[in-house]
């Protein structure tokens, strides 16, 4: 979620598609070599792959992924979601997470694990939160949920903000930025977080990171407030949320490579509510809650281009 969370919803006849898709990515193909996992839900790598020039790395894979039926949710639904990594030695990222460009990137030259530093700068460009009152489908976006009947949708839009990554020996903090732009909520969010990876193996990786969320009055109004008119719609109360801080979170992810190409990762992230959202009819409601889970486990496939 942060791990920040993005939320997704399942189009049922697009399951097909995306198992042929699965199957195709588990053929024989082109040469890979080792890099790091990246590219799930939660997010909570810490390394971009190390490539050589002219050098691209794609995963494809399929996951099952749990979470609430719309933030502040207490019933919780479990959908199919591709999982989908693209590294291009122009330094492009592409992901379900959206796309991003490393612009400008240090790292040192310590061998000492706790002497190591790394700094990341990168613009990035996501799909923003949105969620959906009523019964009808919508790939990506979440609702469907008798709870939400009254508060109308929010829309799918854009976010543009910036990543800042740095590494100070074993210890990693983050810090999103983001800012909808394109007809959604319209709010602000700023998530950090400090983690850590523990290497159990060569194969084997455990990731651990804290992190909050602040959000803007646009963002809270949008998503815990009930206006008069959703007052009168629906089964809640009358209620204005500020901006502040929405929530805390404690984010796993285990990630353990079969091969050169075939990957698993497992993540589970629990997250607790704050200030207004908590406070939130929604939340308080009969089918809210201050806890919240998301739970991912997925398979991906590699494939290395180039020399």
């Amino acid at each position: 979620m942060g791990i920040p969370p993005y939320s997704y919803r399942f189009n049922a006849k697009l399951f097909p598609l995306m198992l042929l898709a699965f199957t195709v990515a588990l053929c024989p193909s082109a040469k890979a070599q080792d890099t790091d996992v990246e590219g799930t839900a939660l997010d909570l790598s810490e390394d971009v792959p190390n490539q050589t020039p002219n050098q691209t790395t794609l995963k494809l894979g399929l996951g099952a992924l749990v979470l609430p039926d719309f933030e502040g949710a207490k019933d919780h639904g479990l959908y199919p979601v591709p999982l989908l990594e693209l590294n291009n030695w122009h330094r492009f990222s592409l992901s379900i997470r959206g796309l991003t460009y490393r612009l400008y990137e240090y790292k040192n030259d310590a061998e000492s694990e706790f002497k190591k530093i790394e700094f990341r700068l990168e613009p990035a460009l996501s799909p923003s939160v949105s969620r959906k009152e009523d019964n009808d489908f919508l790939f990506f976006t979440r609702g469907d949920s008798n709870y939400l009947r009254g508060l109308g949708d929010v829309d799918r839009g854009l976010d543009v903000g910036v990543n800042l990554f740095l590494r100070t020996g074993p210890v990693a903090t983050r810090l999103a930025l983001r800012q909808e732009v394109a007809g959604g909520h319209e709010g602000f969010t700023a998530r950090l977080g400090f983690g850590t990876r523990i290497p159990f193996t060569p194969m084997t990786r455990l990731g651990i990171e804290l992190a909050t969320t602040w959000a803007d009055e646009q963002y809270m109004d949008t998503f815990f407030s009930i206006s008069h008119q959703q007052a009168y719609r629906s089964i809640y109360r009358l209620y204005n949320a500020d901006g502040g801080f929405k929530d805390g979170s404690l984010g796993l992810q285990l990630e353990h490579d079969f091969n050169d190409r075939v990957s698993l990762v497992a993540a589970v992230q629990y997250t607790r509510l704050l200030g207004d959202a908590a406070d939130s009819p929604l939340v308080e409601g009969p089918g809210g809650s201050d806890d919240q889970f998301t739970v991912l486990l997925g398979l991906t496939y590699k494939w290395t281009f180039g020399e």
